[in-house]
């Protein structure tokens, strides 16, 4: 066994060690020998759970095996907050259709559940097994699915997720879960980092500036100050400005920025740093009165006219999640950023 998995398979006991500690204890007062027995067959099926979706702490690797989240304009695309804030939160759910059946293997989740982290990556942290009531009762009728030695949950419809009734169990061996590992929700997680998470999802692909061309974004027109890369000799650089102007208005989106920066590299090509989120003031005051406009739990910064950027009074605020920023993540500049290598 190799090291890393050493390390695993040791993080894993420690922590269903202390998830199936409740199974044992409510099953003190029945047969202790068919319970104790019920336990270890759960503790294995948790090892495999965990052993089979080791690889999907890379999210790379989670989309190349068939997961994604849910469509945009659907509730599971959202990060689930409980009803309750005391009861913490569940996180993004990435589906694997293809998984979707009326079999249950511990090995083969339906859902796995990330909770987004604050420079917008995301963690690993339960699984998810589903299956759909009326595929479910059409072969087994009223008995309910199974697994880890426990009933699935009806979800009846209507419900939160818009969905229809559905049988569904959670696993939190990725991260431990005081509410229990088979909890709906973990008071440890939270949906806090969900706008910057959503950004960074939305973004990855424009790391290929001929991508961000396709979606609509380019360098500002030659001649004005956003067309230079733009730098401080006391800040650092922000870089060069790719902007969409269909993204200019004053709905602030996380996952469709008005700006792309980009840093000059020596070998003459562009790496994503940053994104920025603009709204004109006098739009957005008509709208909103004197109320800041707020993103990623922060206020945007108001730029007064004149500026050196030749634009109206305007609010911004820029997201260091592609290049770390010593001066902080919605800083303006970054000192670790240079347009040494920006072309005249």
């Amino acid at each position: 066994m190799s090291s890393k998995m050493q390390k695993l398979s040791t993080t894993f006991l420690a922590m269903i060690g202390c998830a199936i500690m409740p199974v044992t204890a409510s099953a003190h007062h029945h047969h202790g020998h068919h319970h104790r027995r019920g336990d270890r067959d759960a503790g294995r099926d948790l090892l495999r759970a965990f052993l089979a979706t080791a690889a999907y702490n890379s999210t790379a690797q989670a989309a190349a095996d068939g997961y994604g989240p849910f469509p945009d304009g659907v509730p599971l695309h959202e990060c689930i907050t409980a009803p309750n804030p005391a009861d913490g939160a569940m996180g993004f759910h990435w589906l694997n259709g293809a998984n979707v059946d009326t079999t249950l293997d511990a090995a083969h989740p339906e859902v796995l559940v990330y909770e987004p982290q604050a420079d917008g990556s995301l963690r690993l942290v339960a699984l998810e097994y589903v299956v759909f009531a009326d595929a479910w009762q059409a072969e087994h009728g009223d008995t309910p699915p199974q697994l880890f030695g426990r009933d699935l949950e009806l979800i009846p419809a209507p419900n939160a997720f818009a969905l229809p009734a559905f049988y569904q169990i959670h696993a939190w061996i990725w991260k431990y879960n005081p509410s229990g590992v088979f909890a709906n929700n973990n008071p440890r997680v939270n949906c806090d980092n969900a706008q910057i998470a959503e950004a960074r999802a939305a973004t990855d692909q424009f790391h290929d500036t001929a991508a961000a061309t396709a979606g609509g974004y380019g360098p500002f027109p030659e001649g004005v100050p956003l067309h230079e890369c733009i730098d401080d000799p006391d800040m650092g650089a922000m870089g060069f400005h790719w902007i969409n102007g269909a993204n200019v208005d004053t709905t602030l989106d996380p996952e469709h920025p008005a700006v792309l920066v980009y840093e000059p590299q020596e070998d003459g090509t562009l790496s994503l740093v940053a994104l920025e989120y603009v709204v004109f003031a006098d739009a957005w005051q008509a709208e909103h009165g004197d109320e800041v406009p707020q993103l990623f739990g922060r206020d945007l910064t108001f730029m007064d006219a004149p500026n050196r950027f030749e634009l109206p009074p305007f609010y911004q605020i820029h997201a260091w999640i592609w290049k770390d920023n010593p001066a902080g993540q919605y800083a303006s500049f970054n000192p670790d950023v240079s347009c040494q290598f920006a072309s005249e």
